[in-house]
């Protein structure tokens, strides 16, 4: 007897069952993240919002600041926030009142799930300055790819870019024969830090193999290369 098996996002193959073959069933990731952004606000300090497309077994969120862009030295600025825990699209906001000096700040967003585990998400940055009551300063922005992490990474990266203007973005995901495996394309309104949460699967939602991957993101005329490491 032929069995096939389709491979998707939402099934995970677990093992025989009493008729012989094998059994398909649900598996959920733990949080779907469409975006991450942060802004100042008027009163100089930071709003940071994030939406996620679908949540499952999480205790909640917080949110964690650095100064050098490490995530060893962040600080942790947020309590445990609350998460709905539903598949249905939903956004957060939370204002980090806590800045008292002048300089480039980044942020984490950290899942934790209720078994203890649990995902860093970002980061996001922006400058804030604090001299001469100038209100909102400007983000000194830079249309490409910032960063991926963690790279080597297993399962899931967080790509993170930016957009000096509004535009839309298309992020590409080469393996390393040149074949196109994932695709990202999304168009902003706003200029800012964005993040797209690669999960280290194709187009099919089938898990990628080992290897080093090209991440290439095109906004208009600025194009932006990175490579990324999956390992097993």
């Amino acid at each position: 007897m032929l069995l096939l098996l389709i491979c998707g996002s939402s099934h995970a193959l677990t093992g025989f069952g009493e008729s012989g073959v094998f059994e398909i069933t649900e598996e959920t990731l733990p949080v779907v993240l469409s975006t991450f952004t942060a802004t100042v606000t008027t009163q100089n300090n930071v709003r940071l919002q994030w939406t996620t497309q679908s949540e499952f077994n999480l205790q909640g969120y917080y949110l964690y600041r650095s100064i050098g862009g490490e995530i060893a030295n962040a600080v942790l600025v947020s309590g445990l926030i609350q998460p709905t825990n539903t598949s249905s699209q939903h956004s957060y906001d939370y204002t980090d009142a806590g800045i008292y000096q002048s300089g480039t700040y980044y942020y984490w967003l950290y899942s934790l799930e209720i078994d203890g585990t649990g995902t860093y998400h970002g980061p996001v940055s922006l400058l804030v300055n604090l001299d001469g009551g100038q209100g909102t300063p400007d983000i000194p922005l830079a249309t490409g790819l910032k960063s991926i992490y963690p790279n080597p990474f297993n399962p899931s990266a967080t790509i993170a870019y930016q957009l000096k203007s509004p535009a839309t973005v298309r992020i590409d995901v080469f393996n390393a024969r040149g074949q196109l495996v994932n695709s990202l394309e999304r168009e902003h309104c706003t200029a800012g830090s964005y993040i797209w949460l690669f999960t280290g699967t194709d187009h099919s939602g089938c898990e990628l193999s080992s290897g080093v991957y090209q991440v290439i993101m095109r906004s208009g005329k600025e194009v932006s290369a990175r490579k990324m490491v999956l390992m097993k």
